[in-house]
């Protein structure tokens, strides 16, 4: 069975390679980006989250955690909070 995105009718499994791809052009367009250590803190945050969706997506925001977890003005937007405090 094929999970589809509600807004745009895309599968909601997003392979990593599409997201590499996407981080590749958003560094080519000049986004500022958190490090290495900050990125890995953040994702390791959405992973232990329950809004965290077919491993991809929140379910707060409906973007794909690996890319906003990446950007330096990205935010969590979990209701209770940031749990990207620090990170």
């Amino acid at each position: 069975m094929k999970l589809l995105c509600k807004g745009c009718t895309e599968s909601v499994i997003v392979p990593n390679e599409l997201v590499e791809d996407m981080l590749l052009d958003a560094k080519k367009k000049g986004l500022k980006m958190v490090s290495k250590k900050s990125y890995k803190d953040r994702l390791r945050q959405c992973e232990t989250c329950p809004a965290l969706q077919y491993g991809t997506t929140c379910k707060y925001s409906g973007g794909l955690v690996q890319y906003k977890a990446k950007m330096l003005g990205g935010t969590c937007p979990c209701p209770a909070g940031s749990k990207w405090i620090g990170a």
